[in-house]
């Protein structure tokens, strides 16, 4: 009987690394650049159940080794494997939203220009950026050059206390390998109509021009927008940090 729990406990946590790689719902827990390394672990896992299986219905007997412990710890640890893996399997992951900054006054994770000089002079592309990844890269050779530079960006819309009715943060969080090291980013978004399509909407997408905003003597990232609309959270809601 331990041996058919231990395989079908083993089966289902490769079922569910499986069932995220498969939807894409792997990338709201760790980076896609682990996707290799992770769908390896669940061919491994469910190879591991099938031998517990077929070890089972073999009869072959469990090892000394495997004896140790009470029932009532045998049975907390496979508790313990079981209720992360059932709600895993049975609800449906949600990307961090504004309310993992904990009350946090979003102007605060509002990113700054480097005080550290662009090597040369960049003009602004004649094609609007379309990513905040790709914003963030241009950033680090234009730095505060890159005013005027056109935008087309997604992200969520945070407020805070201390801005102004026309207002936000569009924020994304960042990780490095999983949700558990992810670090809040913003830019400061200045809407001077303040008729958008966003209804309240946590993702929108926003059309604008790159600027600079002075506070606390800092020169914060911003956008001027010139349109603000709701749009559905992308497949990958996370920047990649390596």
């Amino acid at each position: 009987m331990r041996r058919v729990v231990r395989g079908l406990l083993l089966l289902a946590i490769a079922g569910l690394i499986a069932r995220l790689l498969v939807s894409g719902q792997m990338a709201l827990y760790m980076s896609p650049a682990f996707d290799p390394l992770t769908a390896t672990t669940g061919v491994v896992l469910a190879a591991m159940g099938a031998h517990e299986l077929w070890s089972a219905v073999r009869g072959q007997p469990i090892l000394a080794a495997g004896r140790h412990g009470s029932s009532a710890d045998e049975a907390l640890s496979y508790l313990l494997v079981l209720v992360p893996v059932g709600l895993g399997l049975l609800t449906a992951p949600r990307a961090l939203d504004p309310n993992a900054l904990g009350g946090q006054d979003a102007a605060r994770v509002v990113v700054a220009y480097s005080t550290t000089p662009a090597g040369g002079t960049v003009g602004p592309p004649l094609q609007p950026i379309r990513d905040v990844a790709d914003l963030f890269n241009y950033l680090r050779t234009a730095g505060e050059g890159g005013v005027g530079q056109p935008v087309h960006l997604v992200g969520m819309v945070a407020r805070g206390d201390s801005l102004s009715a026309d207002q936000f943060v569009l924020l994304r969080y960042s990780i490095v390998h999983c949700v558990a090291d992810a670090q809040p980013l913003g830019l400061l978004v200045q809407m001077p109509d303040l008729r958008s399509g966003s209804s309240g909407s946590i993702w929108v997408e926003i059309d604008g021009t790159l600027a600079s905003t002075e506070r606390g003597g800092a020169h914060l990232v911003s956008v001027i927008a010139s349109r603000v609309a709701a749009t559905s959270e992308p497949p990958d809601p996370y920047l990649q940090t390596f």
